[in-house]
């Protein structure tokens, strides 16, 4: 539903908003996605906030709405990444300082290399794909483990902390959920609490994020959006598992509300309701490019200018799935299923929207139409 009055307030054309709710649930009718759920924010006001299609694929499942928890998948690194940051602000983290310092068993040639900035970034040197070769994955003796992590984290760590290098650090981007399960680690060793004790304690809690969870209690899991089985990441997402697991890379499930709460403290400058959050010197930090001239690739496709900040991917000139129209100071975030939140300072829009996507591209990656959304909330801008 587009808010007409807010949109007046706020500067944007309500009309041309309104093709935002015409396009999504055109999707949903189309059977692409069963699923989707929108917020839009300009200025801080509220001027779109939608929800369409089913909460499971069950066609008796009660209607998505805009409290749905859903999954952040990947989404969840700039929330790992704003932790980070905080315990910088406390004197308890370095990112300047190596990897080796805070986990000595993150060892192998060039490894003392590694620094913390390099996972934030994905720049470590380590490659995804190619971790997944390591030899010793299934011959290791697994030593005793912390109350603290997750037993299926903790082994998922320490399979490849020898694993080697495929490209010396800072060399080119390589978008790597094994370096932001290390950074979780990190972020474990030097406060001795979970990752999800973290969270709550210097994020959801002074943001007032009620509905985000790194494990979710078993109490909300009915309100957890289901991805059919047939969907990208349907194999998981949602699942009792998934649920309980609290992976820095990709196992925060939230609702679009938080997220857009999440997302104005950024536009802020670290501030929400009045409460500072983050530092301003923080917020510049993380939304400014860290690795300039360094490339990235992505399945066939290649970008002379990765442009990625702390946890951010930063829009700058790259033609890429956050539209055209957004500003090139505009930083966002994409998870796989999918869902996006993107802020943009320039035009002061904030914008969030979770979809299911059923419908795969011909190199395997889910069709995606983050663009066509931004483009009509920058568009709609008075």
């Amino acid at each position: 539903m587009v808010l007409n009055t807010n949109c007046m307030t706020a500067g944007i054309n309500p009309k041309k908003l309104n093709r935002v709710v015409e396009l999504t649930h055109s999707w949903v009718d189309s059977k692409s996605t069963p699923t989707v759920i929108t917020l839009a924010s300009r200025k801080g006001i509220r001027v779109l906030e939608d929800a369409y299609g089913k909460q499971t694929a069950d066609t008796n499942s009660k209607d998505a709405d805009i409290d749905s928890i859903y999954s952040m998948a990947s989404l969840s690194k700039v929330v790992t990444a704003t932790i980070a940051m905080s315990l910088v602000e406390d004197g308890l983290l370095s990112i300047v300082r190596p990897v080796q310092e805070y986990i000595p068993e993150f060892v192998g040639e060039n490894k003392e290399m590694v620094m913390v900035h390099h996972l934030l970034t994905h720049t470590s040197g380590i490659n995804q794909f190619e971790l997944k070769k390591h030899a010793s994955v299934n011959n290791f003796i697994l030593p005793e483990g912390d109350k603290t992590q997750h037993p299926e984290i903790y082994k998922y760590l320490n399979a490849y902390y020898d694993a080697p290098l495929w490209k010396m650090p800072g060399e080119e981007m390589s978008y790597c959920g094994y370096g932001y399960e290390l950074l979780g680690e990190i972020i474990r060793r030097v406060t001795g609490k979970s990752l999800e004790e973290n969270a709550v304690e210097r994020v959801f809690a002074p943001l007032d994020m009620r509905d985000s969870h790194f494990v979710v209690p078993e109490e909300l899991w009915g309100r957890v959006v289901k991805f059919p089985k047939e969907a990208y990441c349907g194999d998981w997402s949602g699942t009792p598992e998934a649920l309980k697991k609290p992976g820095a890379a990709g196992g925060l499930y939230s609702t679009a509300g938080d997220m857009l709460k999440f997302g104005q403290m950024f536009l802020n400058k670290g501030v929400y309701n009045g409460k500072r959050i983050l530092s301003r010197a923080s917020i510049e930090t993380m939304t400014r490019n860290h690795i300039p001239g360094v490339i990235s690739k992505w399945y066939k496709t290649t970008f002379k200018e990765a442009a990625w900040g702390l946890g951010w991917m930063l829009s700058d000139n790259k033609k890429d799935e956050s539209g055209v129209l957004r500003s090139r100071e505009t930083f966002y975030h994409t998870g796989a299923g999918c869902s996006i939140l993107l802020v943009d300072p320039v035009n002061e829009v904030v914008l969030v929207n979770f979809t299911v996507s059923m419908v795969r591209l011909p190199d395997g990656e889910p069709l995606r139409r983050f663009d066509y959304i931004s483009d009509v909330v920058i568009g709609a801008v008075e």
